[in-house]
């Protein structure tokens, strides 16, 4: 019964490894190119939360650093603030951030334009320390989703031309 299994075992993990799955990071012709094989200069972004965005999309992007670019990408983020679960007194106790980011890539003669957008809540408190902590918190998680829906959304974009573009 345990050779059964240990085949069973071998024959699954073999058909997986051949379902064609390729990381979005590795392009089909050379099979083991990193996302640094597309240097993307990413243009400065305004306040806090552009230069955390910025920092995680070079990041993620350009993860052996910034070298010369053939791709240019600028974002605008925009944030927007609403306050949810008014009780009866009038004192809201919950809020609502969204963050949105337009974003576009130009390189080669092509260019490539996106939204990329996240809601996050957070709790209100009677001390606005804590209210303050509780709002960077919010807004810290939803830059670092958005940074990953843009970096995933180029680098898809980028592993789909044509090699002829490249």
């Amino acid at each position: 019964m345990s050779n059964l299994f240990k085949i069973s075992f071998c024959l699954f993990f073999s058909l997986l490894c051949s379902c064609g799955f390729t990381p979005s990071h590795v392009t089909p012709n050379s099979g083991a190119l990193s996302r640094a094989s597309y240097p993307v200069e990413v243009v400065f972004i305004e306040n806090r939360s552009g230069q955390q965005l910025r920092n995680h999309l070079l990041d993620l992007i350009n993860p052996n650093g910034e070298q010369t670019a053939s791709h240019t990408l600028s974002v605008v983020l925009r944030e927007s603030q609403q306050d949810l679960s008014i009780k009866k007194s009038a004192i809201s106790t919950r809020a609502r951030l969204t963050i949105i980011a337009d974003f576009s890539l130009a390189g080669n003669g092509k260019s490539f334009s996106g939204i990329a957008k996240v809601t996050t809540g957070y709790n209100l408190f009677k001390s606005e320390y804590a209210t303050m902590v509780a709002e960077q918190n919010a807004r810290s998680s939803g830059v670092t989703f958005i940074a990953n829906e843009i970096a995933n959304r180029v680098i898809s974009h980028l592993n789909h031309q044509a090699p002829s573009a490249r």
